[in-house]
């Protein structure tokens, strides 16, 4: 992440020269100047001191200037950054994940039921039975991550929980005409295996960040989750029909195996680390 420090006395053109640079390189300009002014014309209590000592004609103490300054220069943040090569990989790997979690949990969830309807032809209160049942595991599994995700860490869970719930759902993929109770078994053992990863997903994104770029990061990851929450269940209504239960879960061990090996790869570790040790590359931008 590039960073230049102007400095020259009032008049010298540190703001024209600060603004050209930051439209060529595609920085962020943040002028001490502008900064005072700001603060005055809000009438807080640094700006009542700065007010103060513009008013003798004296110069605002280095202090005042740094406590007005690392909140300003920490609150930058833009979507570019979120692809800076510090936290490139943690961004794309953090999409794949959301995207590979909810494709597998959203379309899952709410086709049982229908799969049960319309392939096994099973009553309708049995066929939400199951997927209540699934749910419900799904819940019981949540909570018992907020109890263990520390011990376990985040990458063990996540990279251990998407590649073990590949192998119900593999065993689902190939064998044929597997029976309502037996998809049903495999499902809630598939969607149990995997149970910590979209209770703790959120917050491990949050850990991924520093504060200026964790409401952006937090957004962008949402978008994958939407994404996959509209293509997922669209593509289990197309493959459906053609391919059958086996390969609707073919598809979703296919998410599961991708999951995995992006996390076990690419993601990294937060457990027992604080936000200065996961994201060091904050602490510059807030003493510049």
């Amino acid at each position: 992440m590039l960073r230049l420090l102007l400095v020259g006395s009032p008049g010298s053109g540190k703001g024209t020269q600060g603004k050209a640079l930051a439209s060529i390189y595609g920085i962020e300009h943040i002028s001490s100047g502008e900064v005072l002014r700001g603060e005055v014309r809000t009438g807080t209590p640094l700006g009542r001191e700065v007010a103060a000592f513009q008013r003798r004609g004296d110069l605002v103490p280095d202090q005042i200037v740094f406590d007005l300054l690392i909140p300003a220069v920490a609150a930058v943040g833009r979507f570019r950054d979120l692809f800076s090569p510090f936290y490139l990989k943690r961004t794309l790997s953090l999409w794949v994940l959301w995207f590979c979690t909810y494709g597998i949990t959203y379309a899952m969830t709410g086709w049982m039921p229908s799969i049960m309807r319309t392939i096994y032809h099973l009553p309708v209160s049995q066929s939400n039975l199951y997927g209540f049942v699934l749910n419900i595991v799904g819940l019981f599994v949540l909570l018992t991550a907020v109890f263990t995700i520390d011990r376990i860490g985040r990458k063990v869970a996540f990279a251990g929980g998407f590649l073990l719930a590949a192998v119900p759902l593999l065993v689902v993929t190939f064998t044929p005409n597997i029976s309502a109770l037996g998809l049903s078994a495999m499902a809630t053992l598939a969607f149990g295996l995997m149970g910590m990863i979209p209770g703790s997903l959120g917050m491990y994104t949050a850990e991924n960040y520093p504060n200026h770029l964790r409401a952006l990061g937090n957004g962008a990851t949402s978008v994958s989750q939407r994404f996959s929450s509209v293509i997922s269940p669209y593509l289990v209504g197309i493959i459906l029909p053609v391919y059958g239960v086996g390969g609707v879960y073919g598809v979703f061990a296919g998410f599961a195996i991708i999951g995995g090996i992006t996390c076990a790869l690419f993601s990294i570790e937060t457990a027992g680390k604080s936000l200065e040790q996961l994201s060091p590359t904050a602490t510059p931008a807030r003493t510049t």
